[in-house]
């Protein structure tokens, strides 16, 4: 076959120009030719391989995992359920003794409870105001549970935005570091330093000058009056102090963040549960 290609082409004469330019046209695809093939790079090819193993081994490692924990043939998941044999609740001394033949159903974050509910809890009730001042009309209480923190928040709120937020909660380190005595009146005593504060409190005293925990038998008007600010209200002929502080009652802290209260209404709260 091989001879019979070149008797043909010997049979043919082309002229010497039609000679040429085959000749040439030869020439350059024999020499051109595989130097403009594209190939396409090597990590087009492996990218979508790499991929697809990636996608079949998650599939192969969560698939199981989901059969494992699935409810029964109705593939849903099923979240662990903690028995309440397995909270352990222990009032504080001086509450209400619990009756221990009834089981304890413990708490979900952030339950919210009735004024009725809050005065009764057997760890924070006795915590609660008896005093809340005129005008002042209770909102809710936020309820959180030994592995959310152990706490009770009660709000109040009346006319003119003014508020009264009062945060119940056990002694933990963070709190015991803030304690500061009453004969530190740089670590308290905001009439001490004009706003801004970034621009006047040391930095040092920060944590303490914004929120600062008093021992109970320590606390008195004097020290409420140096927690209260009054400036510009936000609304006009508004009764704007502001007053934040916490205070140590043997193993609870009171935090009080208070909008449109006197420092003497404060102080009037704090009162009986100090005394």
């Amino acid at each position: 076959m091989k001879n019979k290609i070149f008797d043909s082409w010997n049979k043919i004469k082309p002229s010497d120009a039609t000679h040429e330019r085959i000749i040439n046209n030869i020439s350059y695809q024999l020499y051109y030719g595989k130097k403009n093939v594209k190939k396409t790079p090597t990590w087009r090819v492996f990218v979508p391989v790499a991929a697809c193993l990636f996608m079949v081994l998650s599939l192969a490692l969560t698939i199981p995992y989901f059969l494992h924990n699935s409810g029964g043939d109705t593939g849903h998941i099923v979240i662990p359920h903690v028995p309440d044999d397995d909270v352990l609740i222990t009032p504080l001394p001086g509450a209400p003794p619990l009756d221990i033949s009834q089981p304890i159903t413990p708490l979900n974050p952030a339950d919210i409870l009735t004024f009725e509910q809050a005065i009764t809890d057997p760890y924070f009730g006795m915590f609660i105001p008896d005093y809340i001042p005129q005008g002042f009309d209770f909102e809710y209480a936020w309820r959180f549970g030994e592995h959310d923190g152990n706490s009770l928040t009660a709000f109040w709120q009346a006319e003119m935005l003014h508020n009264i937020s009062w945060h119940i909660t056990m002694l933990d380190d963070h709190n015991r570091s803030l304690i500061v005595s009453v004969n530190d009146r740089e670590k308290f005593d905001l009439s001490l330093y004009p706003i801004p504060w970034a621009a006047s409190v040391p930095r040092e005293l920060v944590q303490y000058v914004m929120n600062p925990v008093f021992l109970a038998e320590e606390l008195s008007l004097d020290v409420v009056q140096a927690r209260a600010i009054q400036g510009r209200g936000r609304n006009p002929g508004d009764s704007n102090w502001q007053i934040n502080f916490s205070v140590l009652i043997d193993d609870i802290v009171i935090r009080l963040d208070t909008y449109g209260v006197s420092p003497e209404q404060v102080w009037e709260m704090f009162l009986p549960l100090i005394g």
